[in-house]
């Protein structure tokens, strides 16, 4: 991938560009759909209940194009690294055959299933902190904004693009405090813009990735945190584009809302840090995503679902569900979530 370094020179066309070319955003980007944090009284690791239902509205059925944009300081290749492999390879796995069973049927058309792929493009940084180190939503939008008419990314009907920001980045709308992420869209021009906000996850662990507080497959937690806001974020983005126009269940909760902090079967490394999932040879706890066609959770789609009933939350299955996805070749320790 290519990355390009944000200098002062190209702050100025960026600031320029943006004045002449402002977007234009929908009424419902003050209800965004958002990654809750985590509170153990509501999430105890089972799914929502209610099926799920197709509202007529546009989703992302063919190629998915991810961008990053690296907001403030990522000085550590390896973090880069973790995420962007994940956005590589999501699109390969068993996982993303969930994404699969989401179809759009516009009007007079037949249906059109979500084939992918998905295809990681590029990241670039914009290590100058462009909008400030304390960001409004209206800021996160600027600033993808700003990169797309200076050309720094191309603009993708088919993309969706991710602010990551690190962790001295305040968001004033509640990142880390309310939410641990959301997408969105707004519209440049004619073009429609899907995108997501996800923050480095260091200083809420407790909240956004409380199952890897002390230790993470990568050894890097609020990074490796991000790993599961990310693919929340990017199915909901495919199967819900413009929030509440394509899938979502009768109380307004897409197919990731309906799965967070669900993961199935885990596994514990030496060090403590759990994983339900090895991606490229990379391993990850990501939430199982929701599956249209049989309505549960699922980590991939040939594995036995994670089913809800009739209540809104069910307690914590004792046994196990969905299949342990491993590469390792040390001994691990199971658990069931």
């Amino acid at each position: 991938m290519v990355r390009l370094v944000l200098v002062a020179s190209a702050l100025l066309g960026f600031l320029a560009a943006s004045a002449f070319a402002a977007p234009s955003v929908p009424p419902n980007i003050g209800s965004k759909k958002i990654t809750a944090i985590f509170k153990p009284n509501l999430h105890t690791h089972a799914p929502i209940a209610g099926n799920i239902k197709y509202n007529g509205g546009p989703l992302l059925v063919g190629t998915v194009n991810i961008y990053y944009i690296y907001y403030g300081q990522w000085n550590k290749t390896s973090d880069r690294q973790i995420l962007e492999n994940l956005s590589s390879h999501i699109g390969e796995t068993s996982y993303f055959d969930i994404e699969k069973t989401y179809y759009q049927q516009l009007a007079g058309k037949e249906k059109e299933y979500v084939t992918g792929p998905v295809n990681f493009i590029k990241s670039i940084d914009d290590a100058q902190y462009s909008k400030g180190k304390s960001l409004s939503d209206q800021d996160v939008i600027d600033v993808v904004t700003a990169h797309l008419n200076s050309g720094d990314l191309v603009t993708d009907e088919n993309g969706i693009y991710f602010l990551l920001t690190s962790p001295d980045v305040d968001v004033t709308s509640g990142l880390c405090k309310q939410y641990c992420g959301y997408h969105n869209n707004f519209k440049l021009g004619a073009k429609d813009i899907k995108f997501a906000l996800v923050g480095d996850l260091s200083n809420c662990l407790s909240a956004c990735a409380p199952d890897n507080i002390k230790n993470s497959p990568n050894d890097s937690p609020g990074v490796d945190g991000m790993g599961s806001v990310i693919t929340h974020e990017m199915m909901e983005a495919i199967s819900d584009p413009d929030p509440a126009s394509g899938w979502t269940d009768a109380t307004g909760n897409e197919n990731a809302d309906k799965c967070a902090y669900v993961y199935g079967t885990v596994n514990t490394l030496h060090n403590g840090a759990k994983y339900n999932i090895d991606i490229n040879g990379v391993k990850y706890l990501i939430q199982q995503n929701w599956n249209a066609a049989i309505q549960g959770c699922q980590l991939g789609a040939s594995a036995p679902p994670t089913t809800s009933s009739s209540s809104s939350i069910i307690p914590p299955s004792s046994t196990s569900t969905g299949p342990i996805y491993t590469t390792s070749t040390s001994p691990i320790f199971t658990t069931s979530y």
